[in-house]
C-alpha cells in the first residue's frame, strides 16, 4: 500500500505541482516540502482507512473490494420520483467521469461511507477509466471528526499546512449599527479562494463524508460554504455524503446534483452473501421465507444478519430473537476484537448487565428524553441517573462512556461528541427489554400514544405475549389513549414481530373488543384487525368467547356492523369481564358464526 501512494504521489509532483507549487508558495522550499509530506500523510491515512471494513461478531477485518459490491444509485432522488424502478442508475465509474459536483443521499447502513472508501480506493488501484478521468488524487474530510470552530476550507489547510490567518472586519450593519465579521486569509488572499484555487490546480477529488453528522448550528454554514465551493471549484470534483433523512428539498444545497443510493437488489443481496458466508445458497433460501427479509437490502442489516448465520448456521423466525442475537454477538465479542489492542472494562460489566444498562439507557433516550443521538455528557448523566438501579460506583461513568465512545457497532458516533444506536430497530428492542421489566401500569399509556413500537415489541418479547397484550388493552387509562394511528401502528408492528401467543379468555376478549370499537374506522386499519383476528391462537381465543357468551341479535346500520348480545344464561364468573353488547363487522360475524 504505502508503494502505491508513494507512486501516487510523485505523479501528482511530476505532473502538476511543480508549477503549483512556484505559483502558491512563492518558491517557499520550506512549505513546499512540508505540504508534500502532509499530503502523503493525509493520502497514506485515508488508503488505509478505505482499505478494510469490520463490524462487531467478525473475528478480522475484510478486504473492502473483496467483501463489497459497487452500489446502484439513484440519478435523482427517491422523494423526487413517483417510481425509482423507472429512475436511472448510477455506478462508482459514474461518479469518477461525471464533472458534476454531487451529494449522495442514503439511510443509515445504505452504504454511504462504503461507497466513499471503493472510491478512495479505486485511486490507488484501478486504472484510468476514460479521459474526463484525470483527477489526481482524493482528499477526505470526515465531517464527524471536524474540530468545533473548523469548517470545511479551513480543515484542508490544516491538512495541507497551511497557516492562514483571521482579520476582523468592522462594517455598518443594516440597522446602521457598528458590526464586525471575521474573515481568513492566506497572503493577504482569501482562504477560501486560496484552497480553491489550490484544488483545481492539483486536480484534486474532495470526499466530504457525513454532512448530517454535525450540530444543526453549524450545517447551514457548511452548506452555504460548500455551495460557494461548488461555484469555485472547476478542476475539482466534491462529493458529498448525507442522510436522506436530514436533506431539506425546501432548502437545498445549490452547485450539487442530488443522488440517492438504492436499496440493494435481490441480485445484489445475492452477490454480497457469496462473498461473506460459506454456503450462500443456504443462506438466500433460509432468509428469504423469513418476515424480516425487508431488512436486507440495507447493506449494514445484511452483512450483520451474514455474520449471525455464518457463526450459528441458521436464522430464528422471530424478528426480536435477531435483534437480541445481533446485540449479544456485539457485546460478547466486544472484548475480542483481533488487530485492535483495547482493553475492555465496560465499568465491569458482563454482556447480561451490559444489556440491562443498555436497555435502560434507550428507554430514557426513547421516551424521557425522546431523541436517538446523545452527547458524552449526556451518556455520564444518564449513567449517574441510571446506576443507584445497578448497585455501580459513581467512579464508573467515564468507563462506560469511553467504552462505549471506543467502539463502534452498537452505538456509532454521529457528529461532535454525539452518538446514537446504529438502528432504530436496535434502540427500540433495547427499549421495549426496559419496557418488559416494569409492570404494566397507565405510564403506558403516554408511550403507546406517542411512539408505540417498542410497546408492541416489548408485548412480543414478554414471557407470555397474550396476557401482556390484554393487559394493555384492559387498562382503561391505556385503552382510552387509543386512536386509531397509534392502534394500527401498534398492531402492525405487533404482528411483525410474530409473538407466540397462547389460548386464553382474556385474549379473545381483548381482540373483541378491539373490533367493537374500532373495526369500520379506516380501511387500513380494517386490514390490521383482519390479520389480528386471522392469528390461528387468536382466531380460536375469540370464537371461543363468542361461543359461549354471545348470541347474534340484529343487524345494527352504524358502520355496517353486527351486533352481538351476551347470553343471560351463559354469564362468565370470576374476573373475566365481558362488555354487554359488542358491535363488530359483518364481515367478522360472517367468520365467526360461519
Amino acid at each position: 500500500m504505502n508503494e502505491i501512494i508513494a507512486k501516487t504521489t510523485i505523479n501528482v509532483l511530476s505532473e502538476v505541482w511543480k508549477a503549483v507549487i512556484t505559483n502558491l508558495f512563492k518558491k517557499d522550499d520550506k512549505k513546499e516540502i512540508d505540504t508534500v509530506e502532509r499530503l502523503s500523510a493525509h493520502l497514506n491515512e485515508i488508503a488505509n482507512w478505505s482499505s478494510t471494513i469490520q463490524f462487531f461478531g467478525m473475528s478480522r477485518e475484510k478486504g473492502i473490494t473483496s467483501s463489497t459490491i459497487s452500489l446502484s444509485i439513484l440519478s435523482e432522488p427517491r422523494r423526487l420520483i413517483p417510481n425509482t424502478d423507472q429512475s436511472a442508475r448510477l455506478t462508482e465509474k459514474d461518479l469518477l467521469i461525471d464533472r458534476n459536483h454531487c451529494l449522495i443521499l442514503g439511510d443509515p447502513g445504505s452504504g454511504k461511507t462504503t461507497t466513499i472508501k471503493r472510491i478512495i480506493q479505486n485511486f490507488f488501484f484501478s486504472e484510468t477509466i476514460s479521459h474526463e478521468d484525470d483527477y489526481q488524487y482524493p482528499l477526505l474530510i470526515m465531517m464527524r471528526n471536524l474540530t468545533h470552530g473548523l469548517d470545511i476550507t479551513k480543515q484542508v489547510a490544516n491538512i495541507i499546512g497551511i497557516e492562514y490567518e483571521v482579520r476582523e472586519i468592522k462594517y455598518i450593519d443594516r440597522e446602521g449599527k457598528d458590526a464586525k465579521r471575521y474573515e481568513y486569509y492566506y497572503n493577504d488572499k482569501l482562504l477560501i479562494d486560496f484552497i480553491a484555487g489550490f484544488l483545481n490546480q492539483t486536480k484534486c477529488f474532495l470526499l466530504i463524508d457525513g454532512l448530517d453528522e454535525i450540530d444543526l448550528t453549524t450545517i447551514k454554514i457548511l452548506e452555504a460554504e460548500i455551495n460557494e465551493l461548488s461555484l469555485k471549484l472547476n478542476e475539482c470534483k466534491m462529493i458529498v455524503t448525507m442522510r436522506s433523512g436530514d436533506y431539506s428539498f425546501e432548502k437545498h444545497i445549490g452547485g450539487l446534483s442530488v443522488l440517492e443510493l438504492c436499496p440493494l437488489s435481490h441480485n445484489q443481496i445475492i452477490r454480497i452473501a457469496k462473498k461473506w458466508v460459506d454456503d450462500p445458497s443456504s443462506f438466500l433460501k433460509t432468509i428469504k421465507d423469513k418476515p424480516y427479509y425487508d431488512l436486507v437490502d440495507r447493506p449494514l442489516f445484511l452483512t450483520h444478519i451474514l455474520v449471525l448465520f455464518q457463526k450459528y448456521g441458521y436464522l430464528p423466525e422471530q424478528p426480536a430473537d435477531v435483534y437480541h442475537r445481533i446485540i449479544r454477538l456485539i457485546l460478547e465479542e466486544w472484548d475480542a476484537q483481533r488487530g485492535i489492542r483495547r482493553v475492555s472494562r465496560y465499568g465491569g460489566f458482563n454482556s447480561d448487565r451490559k444489556i440491562k444498562f443498555l436497555s435502560a439507557l434507550s428507554y430514557r433516550l426513547t421516551y424521557i428524553k425522546k431523541s436517538k443521538e446523545f452527547s458524552h455528557d449526556e451518556l455520564i448523566h444518564s449513567y449517574n441517573a441510571l446506576r443507584m438501579s445497578f448497585d455501580l460506583p459513581i467512579n464508573e461513568a467515564e468507563k462506560v462512556a469511553n467504552e462505549i465512545e471506543s467502539h463502534t457497532g452498537l452505538i456509532i458516533k454521529s457528529f461532535g461528541d454525539k452518538f446514537e444506536f446504529s438502528h432504530l430497530s436496535l434502540q427500540e428492542y433495547l427499549c421495549a427489554n426496559y419496557l418488559v421489566s416494569m409492570p404494566i401500569s397507565d405510564i403506558l399509556g403516554p408511550y403507546i400514544e406517542e411512539y408505540p413500537a417498542p410497546v408492541a415489541l416489548a408485548t412480543a418479547i414478554s414471557s407470555e405475549p397474550g396476557l401482556w397484550f390484554s393487559n394493555l388493552i384492559s387498562t382503561k387509562n391505556i385503552y382510552l389513549r387509543l386512536s386509531a394511528g397509534s392502534l394500527k401502528s401498534f398492531l402492525s408492528r405487533l404482528l411483525l414481530e410474530k409473538p407466540i401467543f397462547q389460548r386464553s379468555d382474556q385474549l379473545g376478549i381483548s381482540t373483541i373488543c378491539l373490533l367493537s370499537d374500532y373495526a369500520g374506522e379506516s380501511s387500513d386499519l380494517d386490514g390490521v384487525l383482519w390479520d389480528l383476528y386471522n392469528n390461528k391462537i387468536i382466531k380460536v381465543s375469540v370464537n371461543s368467547i363468542v361461543k359461549r357468551f354471545y348470541q347474534f341479535d340484529h343487524l345494527y346500520n352504524n358502520r355496517n356492523s353486527v351486533l352481538l348480545k351476551i347470553r343471560p344464561s351463559s354469564e362468565p364468573t370470576g374476573q373475566l369481564y365481558l362488555p354487554n353488547y359488542v358491535g363488530m363487522p359483518k364481515e367478522f360475524y360472517d367468520v365467526i358464526t360461519g
